[in-house]
């Protein structure tokens, strides 16, 4: 027995965004096994606590919800990721209120080849590809099946990347609040 194929890239994409999560030194909260109401993950940023002389941590309270999607079906074209959305996956990040906590789709690109999404040996173990990251705002879309979307490249999730969007994320949720 084995598990199915999509359930196998859902898991390929949990691992890269474990390993982004531990590099960028935050919690990963990964919503498995509960509801399904549109958002697979939350990135949690994590502080040190002064008072306890450096010995504590704490997360802040800040995050960015995401939904998370790999697939094999993507294309590159010029300086953007171009990937099908599912109508409804899409209405879900579109309709979510300005006022509430960032949400973001991620998309793991896969190698077109099942082989070559993981390989191992004794010196390294190799994920491929990359994950990319996109946040939507507007209206949503009336389309019964997908919508077409583009994750630029510059928008490459990385353990920087992670850290510099929580950062600036807690920041503009913070000057709201300092006005």
């Amino acid at each position: 027995m084995s598990i199915t194929i999509q359930h196998t890239k859902e898991q390929l994409c949990n691992a890269h965004l474990t390993a982004i999560a531990c590099r960028a030194g935050v919690n990963l909260h990964l919503h498995t096994g509960v509801n399904d109401y549109g958002v697979d993950g939350t990135f949690r940023s994590v502080t040190i606590d002064e008072s306890s002389n450096g010995s504590r941590r704490r997360e802040t309270g800040f995050g960015i919800d995401f939904q998370a999607k790999s697939s094999v079906k993507w294309m590159l074209r010029g300086a953007n990721i171009i990937f099908d959305l599912e109508s409804n996956a899409y209405n879900d990040l579109v309709l979510r209120s300005q006022a509430a906590s960032t949400f973001i789709v991620i998309l793991l690109c896969l190698p077109r080849v099942q082989a070559a999404w993981h390989e191992a040996n004794h010196d390294e173990a190799i994920m491929r590809n990359a994950c990319y990251w996109l946040s939507l705002q507007g209206q949503p879309t009336l389309n019964s099946a997908r919508i077409r979307v583009q994750f630029p490249l510059m928008n490459l999730l990385t353990a920087e990347s992670l850290a510099e969007m929580l950062a600036a994320d807690q920041a503009a949720r913070e000057a709201l609040f300092n006005e």
